[in-house]
């Protein structure tokens, strides 16, 4: 990803060696309404959300984000279309069941696009959205015949500092990390914008290892997982192999790892 300015690596960075993440202050579900009340808009990409969170912080531009659009009162044929394409582009996916019966009774089956429906159909929402450009951009969620249900906004910004970090705030020596084969670290990877607000970024890879063979790292929960309130990527990184490695920080910023036996 092209980003506007380079990045700062905010120090002090720390790790700390085989850990607990600390309290994830999970939460059941939570969501964003649109401005008419009469749409809601969440999203699974993150650590903390059990089952949905909302999408009021700001995206990383280059973030990819699977956003559920589900009306208050069920309608079958809705459109999502974004106001500024050039800051978030937007892809709608229907899919549809079929349901029959009340209460207890309710069965639903999978329905084709082109499929009639003898009972009530039932469409589920989401829209696959990029963060392409810094700025903000509605997502408008059209009735069939094209006016307005609801919609709501979507900041973008660009990542200006990248720090790494853990729990336990100890600081990474100026040579860099040592540490033994076998060795286990829980880190924390967080993107801020120009005026220190956390980012979230879904999709966006903002640590890697220069030779996964020497240190390996791994994201917790999912490929594409941040704690979305507070913009912040989880995972552990593993000492494999004695050797050297580098901890590269989106935008260029690195840390050396030299693995000893």
């Amino acid at each position: 990803m092209k980003l506007a300015a380079p990045f700062a690596l905010a120090l002090p960075l720390v790790l700390s060696a085989c850990g607990p993440l600390g309290p994830f202050d999970f939460r059941l579900t939570d969501s964003t309404e649109g401005e008419r009340g009469a749409v809601t808009f969440s999203t699974t990409e993150g650590a903390d959300c059990i089952f949905t969170c909302g999408v009021q912080a700001p995206l990383a531009v280059g973030s990819r984000d699977v956003i559920v659009v589900a009306p208050r009162t069920p309608e079958d044929g809705l459109t999502v279309v974004s106001s500024d394409p050039r800051v978030l582009s937007s892809a709608l996916e229907v899919s549809s069941v079929c349901c029959r019966g009340l209460g207890d009774r309710k069965t639903c089956s999978p329905l084709d696009a082109s499929a009639t429906c003898s009972g009530a159909r039932e469409s589920t929402y989401r829209v696959r959205a990029v963060a392409l450009s810094s700025g903000s951009a509605e997502l408008r969620v059209l009735h069939a015949d094209g006016t307005e249900l609801d919609r709501v906004r979507i900041f973008a910004a660009d990542a200006r500092t990248a720090t790494l970090e853990a729990p336990e705030d100890k600081p990474v020596p100026a040579a860099g990390l040592s540490w033994k084969v076998g060795t286990r670290v829980d880190y924390r990877v967080r993107l801020l914008d120009a005026n220190g607000v956390s980012l979230r970024a879904p999709g966006v890879e903002a640590l890697k290892s220069s030779d996964a063979s020497v240190v390996a790292l791994r994201r917790h929960f999912s490929s594409e997982d941040e704690r979305s309130d507070r913009g912040e990527q989880l995972g552990r990184a593993e000492a494999i192999a004695v050797g050297a490695a580098r901890f590269e920080l989106l935008g260029g910023s690195t840390v050396t790892v030299n693995v000893t036996p």
